[in-house]
């Protein structure tokens, strides 16, 4: 994998999930956050490699030349067993378009969620356009894929979490659910929203309300808006202000 950018190379270096094989760096190029990113490579001994501003356009596949490129080797997934210890996790059901998969990651990573699980059909997976989009978050985050939705939250079910799915048609208010539980957010596709198998394994359908003449928000803002909720809740709430579990 190719990954294009100050950022992006920066977040790969740092990443234990991602092994760099590679940078190259435009000549000439200068700037403290170019040199930080040749002195992070060269204190972890990743080969650095000069070269002027075609080659790197053409090694990031960009019409306007980078200052950075880096050679990533394949980052792998865990089991959906290795993620089961989280408080707050994100599934991504049908999510197609890689640059909203991004953003939906960099949204999960600054929100402290996980691991996010992704099925293996009918969605994008990691790619070059994820991680650039996700500012180099994607690289930080585990990454599950599973075979079936559904039965990946049936399992997390039984582990003890609660499923709160967004949904246009949604008739809970989030302000009205326990977030301090174990959950699993979930968003659907881009275009066609929770499949209804999906959306009869959540336990909760929750509606953003919209209060403008667009009914509906991009799927990364709308996760932001919930895990954001999830994140003040908790914060908010005391050892004497828990509740019992929802029945």
């Amino acid at each position: 994998m190719i990954v294009v950018g100050i950022q992006a190379v920066t977040e790969a270096l740092r990443s234990s999930r991602s092994r760099v094989e590679r940078v190259w760096v435009v000549k000439g190029g200068r700037g403290k956050r170019l040199q930080s990113v040749i002195d992070l490579a060269r204190g972890l001994q990743v080969p650095v490699q000069f070269e002027p501003a075609p080659t790197i356009s053409r090694l990031g596949k960009t019409a306007r030349p980078p200052r950075v490129v880096a050679r990533l080797g394949a980052i792998g997934t865990v089991p959906l067993e290795d993620v089961m210890d989280s408080n707050l996790l994100l599934l991504a059901d049908g999510v197609e378009d890689p640059r909203n998969l991004g953003a939906l990651l960099r949204t999960a990573e600054a929100t402290g969620v996980g691991a996010v699980v992704i099925p293996e059909r009918r969605s994008c997976g990691l790619s070059s356009t994820v991680v650039e989009t996700s500012a180099g978050a994607a690289l930080h985050l585990p990454l599950v894929r599973v075979t079936n939705s559904v039965k990946a939250l049936d399992r997390l079910k039984q582990a003890g979490f609660w499923v709160l799915g967004l949904d246009l048609k949604g008739k809970e208010n989030l302000d009205q659910i326990d977030l301090s539980e174990r959950l699993v957010v979930v968003v659907g596709s881009e275009y066609r929203g929770l499949r209804p198998a999906v959306r009869g394994a959540c336990d909760f359908l929750v509606a953003l309300p919209m209060r403008g003449q667009v009914q509906s928000l991009n799927l990364s803002v709308a996760a932001g808006v919930v895990l954001y909720q999830i994140v003040f809740q908790r914060k908010n709430t005391t050892a004497d202000g828990e509740t019992e579990p929802r029945p």
